[in-house]
């Protein structure tokens, strides 16, 4: 700890001494406290692309033909050593391939983010598990807080797959290159990310950059701006018969959600929880931001679902507003939609976790300041700042403006769901015959689910209800 505290003093300083440090060795990094993870590519070749612009009419700019480099990738911490080594590259066996990913974060930022493959599953993380092996990683930028951030809203609220993380420092070929989320890709693997049948089952995303990958299924109600690319299957490995069949699925999806017939078809409560995350996190970003439909096989049973949340970027930035995602695309379909069945759910799922999800939030980020945390956190934001000469701020001056930020969204978040709520309230009558029915149950949302139903304490949850006949707002 002395060590990490000196160390902070001479970052913190540098400005007036002169003393900076750029290029940081392995050991110098090992003392600020987090796993420092080593990649050495063969020749110390550096992974190339290309920069890719949208062709007319469709959005974003990016990069292709990015290059597989060939190497080796070693995890290292204070306290115990080498705790992760894929050894030296040869093909199928060990060792591992890295390559520049992702669309502007690629494009327009000097850190680039970067997808690991592994030759041989294994666990990056290191959890003890070999459940969670799987050959697919990511190193994420880690400018600020954002993306621990959306992962916890995503853990709150009990999606069906949260990705592991690990902060990391990151030195390439004996450059350090910043502080990074070392992260599970999204994926198909049963055992651990996202469970769709190997044969029937897909995870497509709805892309706004779909111009640039080899595969595509046009979006049938809202091209050219977005359409379908995917996680699962690979493209190369999509028979005619499956794209036929994706095609059959995600279009039909759409036009159901169009035409109000939709409950056989999408999951609503997953498609609600995801709403309600980005609706808490204020995200502006409804069209680049990623969002991935899984569906587990081909079978009537089965519908389609959102299983994670990713994307955080554009996070914590609704002012007074609906996410963008909330108003767009097959969303705003959703709400509009006359039965107001997808709307009811949202409401239902508001009334249930919303605030429990905001103040559980609250609490998470007020664990990230801890000094334990926020220590070796804040001097790898100080190095990173040093070697990008952009400016990270700390733990605590993040985590300030997301509580503040927060706070003001559950107040309008929760006016406006009571809102949304009155445009669809059952009618006063209703709501008497069915208390009248259940003697000593008075209490009801706006939606006409019953709080004890729910297992709810009435008297803790803000809202507006439907009390013996009376409306009522808390």
């Amino acid at each position: 700890m002395k060590q990490l505290f000196f160390f902070l003093f001479l970052l913190a300083t540098s400005h007036l001494t002169g003393f900076a440090y750029e290029n940081p060795t392995k050991t110098e990094l090992l003392q600020i406290g987090l796993p420092v993870l080593q990649i050495e590519t063969v020749n110390h070749e550096e992974p190339a692309y290309e920069e890719a612009d949208a062709p007319e009419g469709c959005l974003g700019a990016g990069i292709k033909n990015a290059t597989k480099v060939p190497g080796r990738v070693v995890i290292e911490t204070l306290d115990d050593g080498i705790v992760f080594d894929s050894g030296e590259y040869l093909e199928k066996e060990s060792g591992m391939t890295i390559k520049v990913r992702g669309n502007t974060s690629a494009r327009y930022n000097p850190k680039k983010p970067y997808k690991i493959k592994l030759q041989k599953k294994a666990d990056m993380l290191c959890r003890g598990n070999n459940l969670f092996r799987d050959k697919n990683w990511l190193l994420l930028r880690a400018d600020n807080l954002n993306t621990v951030i959306g992962f916890k809203v995503s853990e709150i609220l009990n999606m069906q797959w949260t990705p592991g993380y690990q902060f990391v420092n990151v030195i390439f070929n004996d450059d350090y290159r910043g502080l990074y989320l070392l992260t599970e890709a999204v994926e198909r693997n049963t055992d651990c990310r996202i469970d769709v049948d190997k044969s029937t089952g897909f995870i497509a995303e709805f892309d706004a950059y779909w111009w640039n990958e080899d595969f595509y299924i046009p979006s049938g109600l809202y091209s050219p701006e977005l359409s379908y690319t995917f996680k699962y299957p690979d493209a190369e490995d999509i028979t005619t018969e499956q794209a036929n069949y994706f095609t059959s699925v995600l279009q039909s999806a759409e036009q159901a959600v169009r035409e109000g017939g939709y409950s056989s078809v999408i999951d609503e409560n997953s498609f609600a929880k995801y709403i309600i995350a980005m609706d808490i996190l204020g995200n502006i970003d409804g069209a680049g931001s990623n969002l991935y439909f899984t569906k587990y096989d081909n079978t009537t049973t089965s519908l389609l679902k959102i299983d994670c949340l990713w994307d955080f970027d554009n996070i914590l930035k609704c002012n007074d507003a609906w996410s963008a995602n909330h108003t767009h695309f097959i969303f705003k379909d959703l709400f509009e939609c006359n039965d107001k069945s997808f709307s009811k759910t949202y409401i239902e799922l508001w009334e249930e976790m919303g605030s429990s999800v905001i103040g559980q939030l609250v609490e998470f980020i007020n664990s990230q300041t801890e000094p334990t945390i926020t220590g070796s956190i804040d001097a790898s934001f100080l190095l990173d700042n040093s070697r990008w000469h952009q400016q990270r701020l700390t733990v605590s001056n993040y985590a300030e403006a997301a509580k503040e930020y927060l706070a003001n969204r559950e107040t309008w978040l929760g006016n406006a769901i009571a809102k949304l709520a009155s445009e669809i309230a059952p009618p006063t009558t209703g709501v008497s015959q069915l208390d009248a029915e259940q003697e000593g149950i008075s209490l009801w949302s706006i939606t006409g689910v019953r709080f004890q139903n729910l297992g709810l304490n009435m008297h803790q949850r803000r809202g507006m209800y439907i009390s013996n006949g009376r409306k009522i707002i808390r």
